[in-house]
């Protein structure tokens, strides 16, 4: 279990939260303000069905199973909530988290599904480099904290820039489809930049309470989907 595959998500997934509550198939949990969910299946990187266990700091766990040997080569077992991990340089126990006291971090697999479900006002697709670029650029210019995302034609653009200060801004464009125009945003510090680097298929919903959401599928990690909050301008 936890074998290199599994490992390698959580570590990309870690901006969102480092404290995760493992499920099979589908592994769900959400960032300390309800605005991020994160999502992958487990069952398609190989692993055989587990019981649920808590990881309290996916961030040390990760240093740790480093330090006994490679992701490649270690041998991860559970028994009565206790990890053992086997590598070139010894052998670690290492104790799973309190399910009961980090309930509140799963996020639920209903819930992707609902969104996954809902009408698509607008699709496109984001490739690695401009996520990367958008990051680069909103890290230099501290002042770009919106990601804004609007439609022109067959065109959508994103753009890192401030509705507070229009001075500064950095555009990437992708081909769309959609049913409607769109003007939306999402929050560049909290929310796009603790998004995984790489290739996504994008849809944007809304669901029964007027609420808009974008999903990135991911093109690179079979089954992993993030979920943000997004707000209409």
């Amino acid at each position: 279990m936890l074998n290199k595959d599994t490992l390698n998500v959580l570590k990309a997934l870690q901006q969102i939260s480092t404290t995760v509550v493992m499920t099979y198939p589908i592994v769900g949990f959400k960032n300390k303000s309800d605005s991020m969910f994160a999502y992958f299946d487990v069952s398609h990187f190989a692993e055989e069905e587990f019981n649920d266990f808590g990881i309290y700091n996916t961030t040390e766990l990760l240093s740790v199973i480093g330090s006994v040997g490679s992701r490649d080569s270690t041998e991860i077992t559970i028994d009565q909530g206790v990890l053992t991990i086997v590598g070139d340089a010894g052998t670690l126990r290492y104790n799973t988290a309190n399910i009961g006291l980090i309930e509140d971090q799963k996020a639920s697999v209903k819930f992707l599904e609902k969104v996954k479900e809902g009408t698509a006002f607008l699709t496109f697709d984001i490739e690695s480099t401009q996520i990367e670029s958008l990051k680069k650029v909103s890290s230099v210019l501290k002042d770009l904290s919106d990601l804004n995302i609007e439609t022109n034609g067959n065109t959508v653009e994103l753009k890192a820039s401030n509705k507070e200060n229009s001075s500064n801004a950095f555009t990437v464009t992708a081909r769309c489809e959609k049913i409607e125009d769109v003007k939306l945003s999402i929050d560049m510090s909290h929310n796009f930049k603790s998004l995984p680097n790489g290739n996504y298929k994008v849809k944007i919903t809304k669901n029964a309470r007027g609420v808009w959401l974008t999903i990135f599928e991911s093109k690179d990690v079979e089954g992993m989907y993030i979920i943000v909050g997004t707000q209409n301008q």
